[in-house]
């Protein structure tokens, strides 16, 4: 009878550990210096702006100590909703890249992967570029394709 108790109590006790784990674990990525983060937000949710509402692999960046969302990542085109796939910030926690598949799954020719790179200050978009192929591992923090003079 004891042991019985006692497995009960293991089971709940595992459960409301597992529950606490999984209520806590949404997604999220700070920058190096702690300064922002990025988090995965329900893009259906009235709270997002119309522009990501229809994607549910969407991100917004904010200021951890004021909570002030800086900005919304969105995609290259307005009419797409491709969803962010790789995001990162810069060493020195100024900008903010998230990567964007497009194209045909099926026809590797067609696909291609949109940068879009924010500052984390004032939101603005910094710059773009468009590589080839699906982009999952980057090797480094994206430079502009054609850097100005």
């Amino acid at each position: 009878m004891k042991q019985r108790k006692l497995l009960v109590w293991n089971a709940v006790l595992i459960g409301l550990l597992l529950a606490i784990t999984l209520i806590s674990c949404k997604p999220r990525f700070e920058s190096p210096d702690h300064r922002f983060k990025a988090e995965k937000l329900n893009c259906y949710s009235d709270n997002a702006p119309p522009i990501v509402r229809e994607e549910a692999n969407c991100y917004l960046v904010r200021e951890i100590k004021t909570q002030r969302i800086v900005f919304y990542a969105h995609p290259q085109r307005y009419s797409d909703f491709p969803g962010v796939k790789v995001q990162m910030f810069s060493d020195d926690s100024k900008k903010y890249a998230a990567y964007y598949h497009y194209g045909d799954k099926k026809d590797e020719s067609s696909q291609y992967t949109w940068v879009g790179v924010w500052s984390t200050e004032s939101g603005e978009l910094l710059y773009s570029r468009e590589d080839p192929g699906w982009i999952y591992f980057p090797e480094k923090f994206p430079e502009p394709k054609y850097p100005r003079p």
